[in-house]
């Protein structure tokens, strides 16, 4: 089983095991979250190699940050957490987040260095989101999108 795999059912125990969003006391951190970033560094690398995907190591600081950015502010606004992505090296190093929901996906690609990210989204309907964003701020269009149930 890979490695995201074994990060994927991690999370979905603790989902079933923790109900936060009827939860009084919900929990400091995002830890389905937590378990997937720990379980994605080992594709990181300080170097890019064509032959095996990997994820800059610049490229997974600047998603990781996004990442538990939104994953705060989504609990604050939402009182939850939102669902969590898988994160895949993308093209060139990059790291791609990629949230697919029965309802609607998401994916926004993390350059390296100070590229702004891209995202993409559909929703059941024809919804749609598309752009690009600075990684380093909190984007509202992003939280109202992974908000969504």
């Amino acid at each position: 089983m890979s490695s995201l795999a074994s990060a994927l059912d991690a999370w979905r125990f603790v989902e079933e095991e923790t109900s936060w969003k009827q939860n009084t006391s919900p929990p400091e951190e995002d830890v389905p979250l937590e378990a997937v970033i720990e379980m994605t560094r080992e594709l990181v690398s300080d170097n890019f190699d064509n032959e095996e995907p990997t994820i800059l190591r610049s490229a997974f600081n600047r998603a990781e940050k996004f990442l538990r950015a939104h994953s705060r502010e989504t609990k604050k606004r939402c009182g939850y957490f939102p669902p969590v992505p898988s994160i895949t090296p993308g093209p060139k190093g990059s790291a791609d987040l990629h949230w697919l929901q029965p309802a609607w996906a998401l994916l926004v690609n993390v350059p390296d260095g100070d590229a702004l990210a891209t995202f993409y989204g559909e929703s059941e309907g024809g919804g749609r989101i598309k752009g690009n964003l600075d990684p380093k701020v909190w984007n509202l269009g992003i939280v109202t999108w992974l908000s969504k149930n």
